[in-house]
C-alpha cells in the first residue's frame, strides 16, 4: 500500500495514511493508481491534494530522548519525506516514560513471581538446593527495581536450571519505543 499526506497549500495537514475510501464528496479513492498524486483541484478544491509519502529510517535514540518528524515538501514532484530529529524529553516526559517501563517490569516479574510460587511448595517437585536457587532467584526478581535509574538497564537474574523439570521461559526483551 502507498503511503500519502493531505496537503492543502503547500501545507501537510495530515500524517502519513493509505488513500481514504472518500473525502469530502468525493469517493472511490481505491480506483485511483497509486504512487502518484491525487490533485483535487478539478473538484473544486484548488491547492488541495494527496501527495505521496516517504518515510526515512528512524534514528537510534535512547531513553532521554524522543523522535520528532519533520515533513519536507517537494513542490515540484508533489511528494513528501518524512525525516526524524531527535529531541530531548521534558522532566515530566521522562518520568512518564519511566513509569511506564517500570510497569512493564513489574508485570513481567510479576509474572516469573506467580509462575515460579509452586517452588516454594513443601511437597514441590525439587530438590532442596533447586528450592534454594529458586529463593534466590525469587528474591532478586522483587528487588529489580530497587535502586534502578534507568529501567533499560535491568539485569534480569538468572533463571535457575538446578531443577531440569521445571521449564522457565526467557525474560521478554523491554523497550520504551
Amino acid at each position: 500500500m502507498s503511503l500519502y499526506c493531505l496537503v492543502i497549500n503547500n501545507v501537510v495537514m495530515s500524517d502519513v495514511t493509505g488513500l481514504p475510501d472518500s473525502y469530502r464528496n468525493i469517493s472511490n479513492f481505491y480506483c485511483l493508481p497509486e504512487s502518484s498524486s491525487v490533485d483535487l483541484s478539478w473538484a473544486g478544491y484548488d491547492g488541495e491534494g494527496f501527495w505521496p509519502a516517504t518515510i526515512e529510517a528512524q534514528p537510534d535514540y535512547d531513553i532521554n530522548q524522543k523522535l520528532e518528524k519533520v515533513f519536507n515538501l517537494n513542490e515540484a514532484n508533489k511528494t513528501v519525506t518524512i525525516s526524524f530529529n531527535i529531541v530531548a524529553l521534558s522532566p515530566s516526559e521522562y518520568q512518564q516514560r519511566v513509569n511506564g517501563l517500570n510497569a512493564q517490569i513489574r508485570v513481567i516479574r510479576d509474572g516469573y513471581l506467580r509462575l515460579t510460587d509452586f517452588t516454594q511448595l513443601s511437597d514441590a517437585p525439587i530438590s532442596v538446593e533447586a528450592k534454594s536457587d529458586f529463593v534466590t532467584f525469587r528474591l532478586q526478581l522483587r528487588n529489580i527495581l530497587d535502586d534502578v535509574t534507568d529501567p533499560t538497564k535491568i539485569v534480569w537474574p538468572t533463571i535457575p536450571t538446578s531443577a531440569p523439570n521445571i521449564v522457565i521461559p526467557p525474560f521478554p526483551t523491554i523497550s520504551f519505543r
